[in-house]
């Protein structure tokens, strides 16, 4: 008798981890913000209060419509 394995995450699992909203930040966001450095957008968690914002590097943001 065979016995199913499951490879990978289940549903459940996926649907259990952090969910993220991505903007990119212009030269006038950079500046209001303080940020000097090279950065390419941020992150929000959504579900959390108050908001938990990453910023990523200009080398970790990718926008959309560069997948095409």
């Amino acid at each position: 008798m065979f016995q199913f394995q499951q490879e990978g995450a289940s549903e459940d699992d996926i649907n259990n981890l952090s969910k993220f909203k991505f903007r990119t930040m212009s030269d006038a966001d950079k500046l209001a913000a303080g940020i000097a450095a090279p950065v390419g957008g941020v992150m929000t968690e959504c579900g959390t209060n108050p908001p938990v914002e990453h910023i990523l590097s200009a080398e970790d943001a990718v926008s959309f419509s560069s997948l095409f």
